[in-house]
């Protein structure tokens, strides 16, 4: 299973909090968008912010829709950070 690194976490985590949103809110935006199926759990989102575990692509996917950011601006902003200073 595809699985996404860090940096794209890290970089939903300060999404979400820029639009003032808890793990929760963000948790019943994914489930109002996809569905009791297809939902992520609050509990979910904290593991991920917390380094606990990765998000699959799928999942990012879902949270970008939630949080209505474009999974391209998401990894061009964790390249950007990535990046070496030239």
């Amino acid at each position: 299973m595809n699985r996404v690194g860090m940096g794209v976490v890290n970089h939903i985590k300060r999404v979400r909090e820029a639009k003032g949103w808890s793990q929760s809110r963000l948790s019943r935006e994914t489930y109002a968008l996809f569905g009791p199926a297809g939902g992520i759990t609050q509990g979910a989102i904290s593991n991920w912010e917390k380094g606990k575990h990765e998000p699959s692509l799928e999942a990012a996917l879902k949270l970008c829709a939630a949080l209505q950011v474009s999974i391209w601006e998401l990894f061009e902003l964790v390249l950007h950070q990535d990046s070496p200073a030239l």
